[in-house]
């Protein structure tokens, strides 16, 4: 998949959105997730139950 462009005015980086997955496997998100006693399992789930949702 390609990253989507996003207008000027929200913040990007570069030219794009980082896609979900990039995200979820930055190690700052990890630590901040830890920090806020959120375990990736639970996470994942929520992202399938949303992708349900909006289908």
């Amino acid at each position: 998949m390609r990253p989507r462009p996003l207008p000027g005015s929200l913040p990007t980086f570069g030219d794009h959105e980082p896609l979900l997955e990039d995200v979820l496997r930055d190690p700052i998100i990890h630590c901040l997730m830890a920090c806020d006693g959120i375990e990736m399992g639970a996470m994942e789930a929520l992202i399938l139950t949303t992708q349900r949702r909006l289908q």
